[in-house]
């Protein structure tokens, strides 16, 4: 997609005399993530949206909320906030008479294919986990398809591409590796956060996907991926010394299934994120903290419960010890849960 900062409102949203405004340029992009394929022309994706607006789209509908009345809107200004690899995330300002607006975020799929079909799912997973993990979740309020006219208005080249709407997530940045133990925030000067600020994010990463455990569909949240901008950092408080609110979960394309709360505790304890040559684990370094964020996450009974089956599995040869989190560490940890 060719970027564009100033694009030319579509025909029919002339007709509708709202003023359009469309910043395209330069959207933000994880510094080391693969490069994003453009399926589309940013002129594309605009006059796609205006004509949303125009016709009233229940896309639209459901961002503005029952309360609001569109026939009153008298300008939009939108643009892209963020992209990676399947998806680009729009955030629309629209101001309405008497001084009143709305903020909204529209998340819409790269291509008409298999990202499609990759966001549809995004749009299932969230829904599903923001009964559990609440505030930490945007979950989509509307999903549905977007109609891209082509540009030149050639014949069967017109796209229709998934598409949904969410309240607006908090400003945040990407966030990568900074250091063996120190992640970064990718801002317009980077920055590194603490060993102890870090440690309190990755807890906070641990606690969600703890609490994102279906033990019925055998299903969880994996960790957000670092390189696609599923992790994002809050912009209000990345500071080296911010707490663990400041975590921002922009997305989930997929679920681990098939998974028990045994196999939950050894794949997180094992998890490592990945940004180039460098690799960091998920489990936080402080023993104290590992132990309240099992608590936190699931309560002390039920952290006993599944750290003894967890090293009941180990014994029995079910799963190979992490080196990082051997039996040692484990034994340690229930000792702790035991008090």
């Amino acid at each position: 997609m060719k970027q564009r900062k100033s694009i030319n409102s579509y025909e029919s949203s002339r007709k509708s005399r709202v003023r359009f405004s469309w910043d395209f340029d330069r959207p933000p992009h994880h510094p080391t993530g693969a490069p994003a394929r453009y399926y589309f022309q940013g002129e594309s994706l605009a006059r796609g949206l205006e004509a949303a607006f125009v016709r009233r789209d229940p896309l639209i509908l459901a961002m503005a909320g029952e309360e609001r009345d569109l026939t009153e809107i008298l300008a939009v200004d939108g643009a892209i906030v963020a992209e990676n690899n399947y998806a680009i995330e729009v955030i629309a300002e629209v101001k309405c008479v008497g001084r009143k607006s709305f903020r909204g975020r529209l998340v819409v799929a790269r291509n008409d294919k298999e990202l499609a079909q990759l966001l549809k799912a995004e749009a299932r997973h969230l829904t599903a986990l923001a009964a559990r993990l609440g505030k930490a979740i945007f979950p989509p309020l509307k999903v549905g398809i977007l109609f891209l006219p082509d540009r030149q208005r050639r014949v069967g080249q017109n796209r229709r591409v998934v598409a949904y709407t969410t309240q607006v997530a908090p400003s945040s940045v990407y966030c990568g590796i900074g250091g063996p133990d120190q992640l970064r925030a990718y801002e317009p000067s980077p920055r590194l956060f603490s060993r102890d600020a870090t440690d309190a994010i990755k807890a906070r990463v641990f606690e969600l996907c703890l609490r994102s455990f279906d033990p019925n569909g055998r299903t969880a949240m994996p960790p957000p991926d670092l390189q696609r901008g599923t992790l994002r950092i809050a912009t209000k408080q990345s500071s080296r010394s911010g707490p663990a609110s400041d975590v921002v979960i922009a997305g989930c394309p997929y679920l681990w299934d098939h998974i028990d709360h045994v196999g939950l505790l050894h794949r997180l304890t094992g998890f490592g994120w990945k940004e180039g040559a460098r690799a960091m684990p998920l489990l936080p370094i402080d023993q104290g903290l590992r132990r309240t964020t099992l608590i936190a996450a699931i309560g002390k009974e039920s952290a006993r419960a599944w750290t003894k089956d967890y090293a009941a599995a180990l014994d029995q040869g079910r799963y190979k010890p992490h080196h990082r989190f051997g039996l040692e560490d484990l034994h340690e940890l229930r000792e702790t849960l035991a008090r």
